[in-house]
């Protein structure tokens, strides 16, 4: 369930950021703006003369929703990691393989003809 809140949530703060950035592209602002190099005052033609205080009350509303989602999914515990990798515990550890202990060297005979000389091979400890 939690996960499902956080994917709803997720779209509907890529859904706010979207209208967010059409509403202030299209606003007019003070100097004219970005509505006034798209042919001026086409925004109060389409949608009446109030439509600017509107706009702005909009606007107002997509920003507060902006921020609350934005705390929301930053304070959310499915967003954080859960613990850090050096506060495993060893029972969390991955357990490695036991390690044989290397068989000791094998005596070589010395040079100069000498006699071979019998190895005694070490028997390993009974296991318990």
């Amino acid at each position: 369930m939690g996960s499902f809140l956080l994917g709803f949530a997720s779209i509907v703060y890529i859904v706010v950021c979207a209208l967010l950035i059409i509403i202030v592209l299209m606003q007019e602002s003070r100097g004219g703006g970005l509505a006034s190099a798209f042919g001026g005052s086409g925004l109060d033609l389409a949608f009446g003369a109030g439509i600017g205080r509107k706009m702005s009350r909009f606007t107002v509303v997509l920003a507060v929703i902006f921020m609350v989602l934005s705390i929301i999914l930053a304070v959310s515990p499915a967003t954080r990691p859960s613990a850090p990798p050096s506060s495993r515990t060893q029972a969390e550890a991955p357990e490695q393989p036991a390690q044989e202990e290397p068989a000791p060297a094998q005596p070589t005979a010395p040079e100069g003809g000498a006699k071979e000389v019998p190895v005694q091979k070490e028997t390993p400890p009974p296991e318990r």
